[in-house]
């Protein structure tokens, strides 16, 4: 399947974009910007001020995440699911809304970017398709400065992209680029995939620029493994999904960053790797080029299927209009332009499993083996089974309904004594609770089942009717696996607080065991941050709350999503409570009715009949039936209430372990400062340095010192800075 890449573009909002419009031709958008001339270039001027790009679609400034990835993602995840490889990467200048058109927002859950949004769409489908059998693996990978680094390391202790393990490009001639050291993660559920997702966007190198307050300062690519099998079929399809954000190009010399700052030599750097993707992609549309310079750099041998390979890839081009971007927004778009030319041919990845090939003949052969034996006839045909042959085939129906292989078969050697005796276990689960444990024979009958099999004599209750009874309770299953995992998270939320929220750094905490650090998100408390109230002076944990609410300017939006979080929960405990009130009614009406039936059975034995009592019980069975959807109806809302908590946690999680960072930094500044203020003063000894400045600040600010050496130097070093940062405020 050989098709082009699809290019796509979205315009970032912006209160002062420069004139510019979008229409259809050729099937295609087409996106028309006017650039005025300027004075300033002279009266000799031949620049064009209307620019025109065509895209397979164009995303104004009003458009909603999930248009875009009904666009863009949707079609390019259908492909992977059938066995194609598949890549999506966002490309444009920095502070154009890539990552957030890839990751998404931190605030609202409608603002989930592509990556989540896909995970979420995958696993729709891999419920939804009875067919298939699906297995999925994942691994996040930062190219920062020319080096990879694993952002799911499980590595312990770290402070830094530095400290992660860097992972070595290698080129095999058969199977094409391989990534030693980049671990995969297998996952079974979404929450699980997005846990792993908010582990590596913790770990990402994020810095502040003057084009963006949280510059992604590394390539990023997020990549899915999916392998699925058809049942009793040998063949495995294994396909790949890139998702890829691409660090945002920069002018260093207009920035006006200091060239031999950290974040000039991170600018040089992606200049570079964008400039030899560039000249990939350059050489790949000339179809007269032989030779593609994919190993330039590591960004490019990467993702070398991708472009101009075995894949379907799209690209969505991020431009900001504002005047002051309006050159660089240019230049993405003609970079799309050569993109949109790239032609890939994709490749159904699909092969024989020699492994599995061989299980099937197997069960074919011992099939095969049962049908001779059914057609000569069982030797034993006219003998009953010993209670031993009956122990024996309980315990292997037992584990064949629990075995999660859809394919595995159980051998009766064609015995038609075993397959009746079989058939009538698995129909004793069937008309129970459902669950395979019930199948092993105990030694005698419980009082329940024999009054079940009294009744059903009795009165002559149909077994449908008692499986429609049963059936309405089995769902309290589903409740409970929501519900206890909602309190579990709930339970460990209090610690969580104590572990980073400044209310642990003021009070101390009641339990000494509560001191200790806490599992925030699996590995990431003790990956990122290993902080408790007794690590911290008093000094600190003032410091901390006045820098909180004089400098930390993002604590408003941490404030409001703690506080959206809270509403959540509030709501998924009123659906929780609408569900035990749901099954309690179901309970009630389930004792009715059978009261009810026994009173018409009895009446129906004497040779009598009740009208008003088969209508009562008729509409016994519509409330049970009313109250069942109601049951249901609050089990599904109560799972769609699940992923926005999911989101909002780990929201506010990267929210507090960023604010950490930027406090201890901060910090550490102003203890510099401090100790140099220090020096000049090297005159006073120990004593009036203890005693005298400590008065004085003491009289100066209201605030009283403890005593401590440690915490009066740091209370100083605050209040200091303090102090400074409001002059700079009047002045």
């Amino acid at each position: 399947m050989k098709e082009s890449i699809s290019v796509f573009c979205r315009v970032k909002p912006s209160k002062e974009a420069a004139r510019h419009e979008s229409s259809t031709v050729d099937k295609l958008k087409q996106l028309e910007i006017v650039v005025p001339k300027l004075d300033t270039d002279g009266h000799v001027n031949n620049k064009n001020e209307l620019h025109r790009y065509k895209f397979n679609e164009i995303f104004e400034q009003s458009a909603y995440q999930d248009q875009v990835f009904s666009k863009v993602a949707k079609p390019v995840v259908d492909s992977v699911l059938n066995g194609y490889n598949g890549t999506i990467f966002a490309y444009g200048q920095t502070g154009s809304g890539k990552t957030f058109t890839v990751t998404g927002g931190a605030e609202k859950y409608a603002d989930r970017g592509l990556i989540p949004r896909t995970l979420s769409y995958l696993f729709e489908q891999f419920m939804s398709d009875d067919e298939n059998d699906y297995k999925m693996q994942i691994s996040y990978l930062e190219l920062y400065n020319e080096n990879g680094y694993d952002l799911l390391s499980p590595a312990h202790d770290f402070k830094g992209l530095e400290d992660l393990p860097k992972v070595t490009i290698l080129e095999d001639p058969v199977s094409g680029i391989k990534i030693r050291n980049l671990q995969t993660f297998p996952v079974s559920t979404e929450e699980e995939a997005v846990n792993q997702l908010f582990v590596g966007d913790t770990n990402r190198s994020i810095a502040e620029t003057p084009m963006n307050m949280a510059s992604t300062r590394g390539h990023c690519i997020f990549t899915l493994y999916i392998e699925s099998r058809r049942s009793e079929s040998s063949i495995i399809k294994r396909s790949k999904l890139h998702l890829v954000d691409l660090a945002g190009s920069e002018r260093i010399g207009k920035s006006s960053v200091e060239w031999k700052s950290q974040v000039a030599r991170e600018g040089k750097y992606i200049n570079l790797s964008l400039h030899y993707l560039e000249q990939v992609i350059v050489a790949l549309s000339e179809k007269k080029r032989d030779h593609v310079p994919y190993r330039n750099s590591i960004l490019t041998s990467v993702l070398r299927d991708s472009l101009g390979g075995n894949s379907i890839t799209s690209m969505i081009a991020t431009v900001s209009l504002e005047p002051r971007n309006i050159q660089e927004s240019l230049a993405t778009c003609r970079f799309a332009q050569r993109v949109a030319k790239i032609k890939n041919e994709a490749v159904l990845n699909e092969e024989l499993d020699p492994s599995l090939q061989i299980q099937r003949l197997k069960r074919e052969v011992n099939q095969l083996k049962e049908q001779i034996r059914l057609q000569d006839g069982s030797p034993n045909a006219g003998e009953l089974l010993t209670e031993s042959e009956k122990h024996d085939l309980d315990y292997q129906i037992q584990n064949f309904l629990k075995d999660p292989d859809p394919e595995t078969v159980m051998n009766l050697d064609g015995d038609m004594r075993k397959i009746n005796y079989s058939i009538k276990r698995l129909k004793k689960v069937a008309n129970s609770s459902g669950r395979p444990e019930g199948i092993v024979r105990e030694s005698g009958e419980s009082s329940s089942n024999a009054n079940v099999k009294h009744y059903a004599k009795q009165f002559q209750i149909t077994p449908e009717e008692l499986i429609r009874l049963k059936e309405i309770l089995e769902q309290r299953d589903t409740e409970i696996v929501v519900l206890t995992q909602l309190l579990k998270k709930e339970r460990r939320k209090p610690r969580q607080t104590a572990q980073y929220s400044p209310e642990k750094f003021t009070n101390p905490p009641l339990d000494p065991a509560s001191s200790s650090t806490v599992a925030v998100s699996d590995d990431v408390s003790s990956n990122i941050l290993k902080m408790s109230s007794n690590s911290m002076s008093e000094g600190r944990k003032m410091a901390f709350e006045r820098w909180r609410a004089d400098v930390y300017v993002e604590d408003k939006s941490y404030r409001e999503q703690k506080k959206e979080l809270g509403e959540l929960i509030l709501q998924a405990k009123a659906k929780g409570s609408k569900i035990h009130e749901n099954r309690a009614v179901v309970n009630r009406l389930k004792g009715e009715l059978t009261h009810t039936q026994e009173q018409i059975a009895v009446r129906e034995a004497t040779g009598h009949s009740d009208n008003e009592l088969v209508q009562k019980a008729n509409d016994i069975r519509r409330e049970i039936e009313i109250n069942r959807r109601n049951y249901q109806d609050a089990v599904l809302e109560l799972k769609k209430i699940k992923p926005e908590v999911e989101h909002l946690k780990h929201s506010i999680e990267r929210q507090r372990i960023e604010m950490h960072k930027k406090f201890d930094k901060w910090f550490q500044d102003e203890a510099e400062r401090n100790s140099l203020r220090s020096s000049s003063a090297a005159s006073f000894t120990a004593e009036e340095h203890a005693s005298r400045p400590a008065s004085r600040a003491s009289q100066a600010t209201g605030v009283s010192l403890t005593g401590d050496a440690q915490a009066d130097s740091d209370i100083q070093a605050f209040i200091q800075a303090r102090q400074r940062i409001l002059a700079q405020r009047q002045s």
